[in-house]
């Protein structure tokens, strides 16, 4: 499917148990009621370069389905999320524009495992990234800042989540709001969210890692897990409070938190 466009239609594509299927080149734009793009049940799909800024509804949502790849989509302006994953695993979405959804730029509902997002912007929206239910996903180089609510928020039925280089700036409330055990954090940027830049439920245990860099400006941090910058990298502090809670780890009867920085980091 290439080249197709519609514009202002009632409803947009929808694609139900496709296998082997690359969209490239598509243009959706301000579906009046339904999604721009849909793909249930699909397996080995692609899109690419894809206008469906103005859906109604969701920009784009992928159901049930594996082995997808999205990339270059600017699902903008949405009346409700930005993208929807909904118990699809085995996927990957890169280089995408989710801004100035009416709900989350990001939504994820029984997602994962093996599910990747890598340069994202999901700005401007109610919620930058709400995810319940779900396993085994990655947010790496998303920009998940200014919207109304959290930047990221994930339930207590969430595990397995690794946020890497994120830039979370500006959020309504807290920039990341954690209620369940297994997500760690990796480097990123965090400055003038609302209520705290990273903010982990009571017995919720979240750890930081800085690899390369990590810069916590105008900010708080609730860490309930470790710290651990690596050899060369830049972890910084400015005008900026971290708290140790350990009541996380007192209670599942593990020893006190680790403050490693290595040598040679700064």
């Amino acid at each position: 499917l290439s080249g197709f466009q519609s514009n202002g239609c009632a409803d947009g594509v929808e694609l139900t148990n496709v296998v082997n299927v690359r969209i490239e080149n598509l243009t959706v734009t301000g579906t009046l009621n339904g999604t721009a793009l849909s793909l249930s049940s699909s397996t080995n799909v692609s899109v690419s370069n894809a206008d469906l800024r103005g859906a109604g509804g969701e920009g784009l949502i992928l159901a049930g389905g594996s082995h997808i790849a999205v990339s270059g989509v600017d699902a903008s302006s949405a009346g409700g999320d930005g993208i929807l994953f909904l118990f699809v695993q085995d996927a990957l979405v890169s280089d995408c524009v989710l801004d100035f959804a009416g709900a989350s730029s990001l939504a994820f509902i029984g997602a994962g495992p093996n599910l990747t997002l890598v340069n994202v912007s999901a700005q401007h929206s109610f919620q930058g990234a709400d995810v319940s239910q779900s396993r085994g996903i990655v947010l790496d180089g998303v920009v998940l800042s200014n919207n109304f609510g959290y930047g990221y928020a994930s339930d207590s039925q969430t595990t397995d989540v690794s946020l890497r280089n994120l830039t979370v700036v500006l959020n309504g409330y807290s920039g990341l709001e954690i209620l369940g055990n297994g997500t760690t954090v990796f480097d990123g940027t965090f400055s003038r969210n609302n209520s705290s830049a990273i903010l982990a439920a009571p017995y919720v245990r979240v750890d930081w890692v800085v690899e390369y860099g990590a810069l916590l400006e105008d900010d708080a941090v609730n860490l309930t897990g470790d710290l651990d910058v690596a050899p060369g990298a830049t972890f910084t502090l400015r005008r900026a409070r971290l708290l140790i809670d350990e009541t996380a780890r007192l209670a599942a009867g593990l020893p006190i938190t680790v403050l490693n920085i290595s040598g040679g980091a700064a």
